[in-house]
């Protein structure tokens, strides 16, 4: 959405929750990188390989298309921490965690989770856009299809039926206690 946002286009977020976040709000781990600055900062050898092969111990799965994507988020992971930075997230301290040969989890170095820093800090970067409108306590129902393409979604909120509509529908989902 911040992307979208940053590029002059509009968007209408909703969340089914009261707050956005989900559980990602309560995550106290990190956010695992190689080749960081961070890293660099403070003297960590660390090397796409050993992140590849130490996410690769940590699943069951090695098939080629999770291959694919562990590749994917080792190869993308400085970026992400640059422009989660970019957005005044704190993730100056770099620790080593379970399963890692090297320090290579981000956080931030004060007594704020990880989850809440980045959400809040996303959150307020968010509301500083006029082109966003945000639905919470919203509810996905279905969605609202032309000629094969999806142009919109049925919702509920507050006990009534809503379509909003747009050029494009992105879903994005996670494991919020599935519900």
């Amino acid at each position: 959405a911040i992307t979208i946002l940053e590029n002059g286009g509009n968007v209408i977020l909703v969340e089914k929750q009261s707050s956005l976040g989900g559980n990602s709000s309560k995550a106290s781990s990190g956010i695992n990188a190689a080749h960081s600055e961070n890293q660099k900062s403070n003297n960590i050898k660390d090397s796409l390989e050993e992140f590849t092969k130490d996410t690769l111990k940590s699943t069951q799965y090695n098939n080629q298309s999770y291959r694919t994507l562990i590749n994917q988020l080792v190869g993308n992971s400085k970026n992400a921490i640059e422009w989660l930075e970019s957005k005044d997230v704190n993730l100056n301290s770099v620790a080593i965690l379970g399963g890692h040969t090297n320090a290579r989890t981000h956080r931030p170095n004060t007594n704020t989770l990880v989850g809440i820093e980045i959400i809040s800090k996303l959150t307020n970067h968010l509301n500083s856009f006029y082109n966003l409108t945000i639905h919470k306590n919203t509810q996905l129902e279905s969605f609202i299809k032309k000629n094969n393409g999806i142009i919109g979604i049925n919702c509920k909120k507050n006990g009534k039926n809503i379509k909003l509509y747009g050029n494009v529908v992105i879903l994005a989902t996670g494991g919020f206690g599935n519900n």
